[in-house]
């Protein structure tokens, strides 16, 4: 007997909500990158800073 993989029992346990399930993961990854967008900001405000050159 093969043993599962960890995303085949994810989708199998998703069922007929797999749409869902893949959308939900899109947005995860969305909100994980959109959190950086503060860091780059403050990054480039500090760098422009008179006493940083």
């Amino acid at each position: 007997m093969k043993k599962r993989g960890l995303l085949s029992w994810v989708l199998e346990f998703a069922g007929r909500k797999r749409k869902y399930f893949a959308g939900s993961v899109i947005l995860a990854i969305c909100g994980v990158a959109a959190s950086f967008v503060p860091y780059l900001l403050i990054a480039n405000i500090v760098k422009k800073l008179p006493w940083m050159t």
